[in-house]
């Protein structure tokens, strides 16, 4: 769903998640950890040549996202927070239907744990 907010200037409201398969944890020998979120984010999308139908966008993105980090082996563990995410990339919309996007984004999942990454993804207009 986008609702339109003025000349190329677009909320886009998402659900989202990311897993973050098992692997080894760095600096625990013997440890494994797998990662997992469920976000609600509100994005917002500018179109610099203000035709939200084709060309290029950026976008930035804010809401809640729902952490657990589980780690077993040696040190095991387990953590489960809500926290505040953000998320800033550019996008094209190639088509009324098909975009694509790239974003960076960033959430403190505890006090010595935040979450970074890079994510590539593809939108459909309905």
């Amino acid at each position: 769903v986008e609702i339109p907010v003025g000349e190329g200037f677009l909320f886009r409201p998402t659900v989202g998640a990311e897993q973050i398969p098992k692997g080894n944890t760095l600096g625990l020998a013997g440890t494994q950890t797998s990662v997992t979120s469920v976000d609600l984010m509100l994005d917002a999308l500018w179109y610099p040549g203000e035709d939200v139908k084709h060309g290029p966008y950026l976008v930035g993105s804010i809401g809640g996202q729902q952490w657990r980090v589980s780690a077993t082996g040696t040190n095991p563990s387990a953590t489960s927070a809500t926290r505040l995410g953000l998320a800033g990339g550019i996008g094209y919309q190639a088509s009324n239907h098909l975009g694509v996007e790239v974003k960076g984004f960033w959430s403190p999942v505890e006090k010595n744990l935040t979450a970074t990454g890079l994510s590539v993804g593809a939108t459909w207009r309905f």
